[in-house]
C-alpha cells in the first residue's frame, strides 16, 4: 500500500489512547483521523495529554454506536471491558479493520466471557471472527483479518513466557505465576487504592488465582495446543512505579535437558529464519528477546518498547524451571501491540512506528 490509511482511536483520553497516539503519529502510513472520548467531548486532545503539545491537535468527539463515522479504515477501540461490543456490532460489515484493547473479543464462547466477565455477550457471532492477536504465535490468521482482539497485558506476558513449555507439552506440573505490574494497568480510575500515599513504598497482592486474565490465558494456550490445559496458579500485584510488567514462571518440566537445550526451545519458537545463523539476533521474532545464560529481564529494559524480554533457569536434577518475562504494559501489554497487530493484518512492516 503507498497511500496512507486513516485510523480513528475510540477512547483516546485514556493511557492507551495516549500511547495509541504517540505510536501512530510515527507510522509513515497513518493519518489519524478521529479521536473520541466520552469524558472530554470538545476538548484539545493536547489539553487532555499534555504530552502531545506540539505534535496533535484534534478535538474530541463524544461517541455513540450510531454515531461513528464510517470513512476510517481502522478503528482501534481503547474501550472499557463490556462497551466495545456496543460499537463493533455498529461498525462490523465492512471492509474496515478494528482491533479491540478490551476483553470483549478474546473468548471463543460467549459462555466463557459471560463467565469471567459477569454479563451476556452481545456479538456471539463476532466473537466467532475475531483473531487472538499476539502476531509471534497467531501471524497467519491476523494477515487480513477484519476484527481482532488484542491481548490483556497480564495475558501477554504470561503467554509468550508458557507457551514454549505448553505447545511442547514439557510441563509435568502446574504453572504458579507471580506477576507484577505497574500502576497504569488500572488505567485512569479516581480510586483510592491508587492514592500516591497507597502505592508508595508499597507492593500489593489482588485478585490472587481470580484475575480475569487468567481465563484468557488458560483458554488461548489450550487451543494453539489442542489440549485443554488449566493449571494455572496466578497472583499478581501493584508495585510503586508507573508502568511495566515483570512475570516469573514457575514450574516441574519432564524432560531431562540442559537449560540451553531450553533456551534453544524458545529461540526455536521465537527466531526469525533470517537469524539463524546470527548469534547475536538469534532468538528475536521482531520483539521478543530470549536472554542470554545468567541474564534475566527488568522492567527498565522494556519500558517505553514493544518487546518483550524472556529469561530462563532451570535445575535438571529436579526438573524445576524458571521462566520471566518483561513487558510494558501500556506497549506490548496494549497500544504498541495493537499497532503491530495493525502492521501484521494490513501486511506492512511489522515494525512499523514501533521502533
Amino acid at each position: 500500500m503507498n497511500n496512507k490509511i486513516k485510523v480513528s482511536i475510540l477512547g483516546a483520553s485514556g493511557f492507551t489512547g495516549r500511547e495509541l497516539i504517540k505510536i501512530l503519529v510515527r507510522h509513515p502510513y497513518v493519518d489519524i483521523d478521529k479521536l473520541y472520548s466520552r469524558s472530554y467531548e470538545g476538548e484539545d486532545i493536547s489539553d487532555v495529554h499534555t504530552s502531545l503539545k506540539g505534535i496533535v491537535s484534534e478535538k474530541l468527539i463524544k461517541p455513540s454506536p450510531g454515531s461513528i463515522s464510517a470513512d476510517s479504515d481502522v478503528f482501534f477501540l481503547a474501550l472499557p471491558h463490556t462497551k466495545s461490543m456496543e460499537y463493533i456490532t455498529a461498525l462490523s460489515g465492512s471492509d474496515r479493520l478494528i482491533i479491540d484493547l478490551s476483553a470483549d473479543y478474546r473468548f471463543s464462547s460467549p459462555e466463557n466471557y459471560e463467565r469471567y466477565y459477569g454479563t451476556k455477550h452481545l456479538d456471539p457471532e463476532g466473537l466467532k471472527k475475531a483473531v487472538y492477536g499476539i502476531p509471534e504465535i497467531n501471524r497467519e490468521q491476523i494477515k487480513g483479518a477484519k476484527l481482532i482482539a488484542n491481548p490483556g497485558c497480564y495475558a501477554t506476558a504470561v503467554i509468550l513466557a508458557a507457551y514454549p513449555l505448553v505447545k511442547e507439552k514439557m510441563l509435568e506440573s502446574s504453572v504458579y505465576v507471580d506477576a507484577k505490574s505497574g500502576i497504569s494497568g488500572a488505567g485512569k480510575k479516581l480510586n483510592s487504592e491508587y492514592l500516591f500515599s497507597k502505592r508508595y513504598e508499597n507492593i500489593t497482592p489482588y485478585k490472587v488465582n481470580s484475575h480475569r486474565h487468567m481465563g484468557e490465558i488458560i483458554e488461548y494456550l489450550s487451543m494453539v495446543t489442542d489440549k485443554p490445559w488449566d493449571s494455572l496458579v496466578f497472583c499478581p500485584h501493584l508495585m510503586p512505579v508507573e508502568r511495566g510488567i515483570l512475570a516469573n514462571l514457575y514450574a516441574k518440566i519432564a524432560d531431562n535437558l540442559k537449560e540451553e537445550d531450553l533456551r534453544l526451545i524458545y529461540r526455536k519458537h521465537y527466531g526469525r529464519n533470517s537469524d539463524r545463523n546470527s548469534d547475536r539476533n538469534f532468538g528475536r521474532k521482531e520483539f521478543i528477546n530470549i536472554l542470554d545464560e545468567g541474564m534475566f529481564p527488568q522492567t527498565k529494559d522494556v519500558v517505553h518498547t514493544n518487546n518483550c524480554n524472556i529469561g530462563i533457569k532451570y535445575a535438571p536434577r529436579t526438573g524445576d524451571i524458571v521462566v520471566i518475562s518483561a513487558i510494558d504494559n501500556l506497549i506490548k501489554g496494549a497500544s504498541g501491540q495493537a499497532v503491530q497487530n495493525m502492521n501484521v493484518a494490513l501486511e506492512y512492516e511489522e515494525t512499523l512506528g514501533l521502533v
